[in-house]
């Protein structure tokens, strides 16, 4: 990998994005975040993903210079298979069968808040950060899930009063909008992301990850077709080693070491 990088710590892995200055999201970027993602998708050791940066930037969105080449040449056939690995490169974040957590510890402008967004948690740093969704100051859209991922976080009305001008938002801003979970300082702020992920990784992995497809899917079908889907995540649950580790620590009254199984 050129650009990203994988630290793992116990049951937790870190994606490491360093792409300089600022990185940008090109083609060769989005295509190695799919793969780590394909990767820890697979690897049954890893209970806890935290997206971060190497720089002092989060991820500043799309490389706009390689868009203004694609636009000049008219090459829209590439522009849109770009954008359309980027959307399949956030559906495989967001699916994951496991806790992710964003810290934002710069700029994540465009793609960059698209790529947090597909994340359970975003912690983001206080200070000079900024996120949001500038596309239309370029003429643009939001292409990569941006628009609907934020419409179903903080709603319609919100989500276009931020779209539509190409508004951003410091961190206090993103945490009362109900974009970001956490505001952390800067000096303490991965500690305070370690922390919440080493708590994600006691948890029973089974479990979590049904309760993590179960709540995705609220948003987007019935009520009925979410209890069908409560029904069969419960009986994965309710099946595994872990709900026999859980129930016998509950009445012995021991704290639970999950196995994943």
């Amino acid at each position: 990998m050129e650009f990203v990088r994988l630290n793992k710590l116990g049951k937790i892995c870190e994606v490491i994005v360093e792409r300089e200055p600022v990185n940008a999201l090109n083609e060769e970027l989005v295509v190695e975040l799919g793969e780590v993602f394909r990767k820890i998708e697979h690897d049954q050791d890893v209970r806890v993903v935290i997206l971060r940066s190497g720089l002092k930037v989060f991820v500043a969105g799309a490389d706009i210079k390689m868009m203004e080449t694609l636009q000049q040449n008219q090459e829209t056939g590439r522009m849109l298979n770009y954008v359309k690995k980027l959307q399949d490169t956030l559906n495989i974040l967001e699916n994951l069968p496991k806790p992710t957590i964003a810290y934002i510890n710069g700029h994540a402008m465009g793609g960059g808040l698209e790529l947090a967004l597909a994340c359970d948690f975003r912690v983001m740093v206080s200070g000079k950060a900024k996120i949001g969704l500038p596309e239309i100051r370029l003429g643009m859209n939001p292409g990569a899930g941006g628009t609907h991922r934020l419409t179903r976080l903080i709603g319609e009305t919100k989500t276009k009063e931020l779209v539509y001008f190409g508004k951003s938002l410091t961190a206090e801003d993103a945490y009362k909008y109900g974009i970001v979970s956490t505001v952390v300082a800067a000096e303490n702020g991965l500690n305070e992301v370690y922390e919440l992920a080493g708590g994600l990784a006691k948890q029973a992995p089974i479990a979590l990850a049904g309760i993590k497809r179960c709540i995705q899917s609220a948003g987007q079908s019935t009520l009925g077709t979410g209890l069908e889907m409560d029904l069969l995540e419960t009986a994965k649950a309710f099946t595994s080693n872990d709900a026999k580790i859980g129930f016998q620590a509950f009445l012995g009254k021991n704290e639970p070491v999950f196995a994943g199984k």
